[in-house]
């Protein structure tokens, strides 16, 4: 029905349409890109915790308050698997954190992951060095806190058998 309404219209009409669609999708393009949070209704509450000397948190993209709250808890730093290939967001995002985190004196240790197109042996090799020398608590995300930080959490417990899980 929409589509015969669309077809009937006048030419201004259906500039109008074009122009509101436009507008609609490129406002909620930008809205999740910079505003990943608000796709995040379920956070992935799972820490992987090595020998007490080490803690890892797993989450979407932590925003300022995230941050404070962070560093209020005594975490140490960020590890950061945003990609500053992942444009317009990533890069970004990644360096709106490391601004903050400065200012905070929180760590943010980044290695970088393609989501879904790339092995990224070398950013395992990084978490796998990490999960063997880490000492501290840490708060890892990827975008969402989803597929890449799923894969950290994979490889760290692959990496270090000592290694417990803990709901939060």
């Amino acid at each position: 029905k929409v589509l015969k309404s669309y077809l009937n219209k006048e030419k201004v009409s259906k500039q109008i349409y074009i122009a509101f669609a436009l507008i609609s999708i490129s406002g909620s393009l930008a809205l999740f890109t910079f505003k990943p949070e608000i796709l995040n209704a379920n956070k992935l509450d799972i820490s992987a915790s090595k020998n007490e000397n080490t803690t890892f948190e797993f989450g979407p993209y932590p925003d300022e308050e995230k941050l404070n709250q962070l560093k209020k808890e005594g975490y140490d730093g960020v590890v950061s698997l945003l990609h500053p290939l992942v444009v317009p967001a990533e890069p970004v995002l990644l360096n709106k954190e490391i601004k903050i985190a400065k200012t905070l004196d929180l760590k943010v240790i980044s290695i970088p992951m393609l989501p879904w197109i790339s092995e990224n042996e070398e950013s395992i090799a990084k978490i796998k060095k990490l999960a063997q020398t880490a000492k501290g608590k840490y708060y890892v995300h990827c975008s969402l806190g989803r597929d890449r930080a799923g894969l950290f959490k994979k490889i760290v417990e692959a990496e270090n058998k000592e290694i417990e899980l803990r709901n939060q």
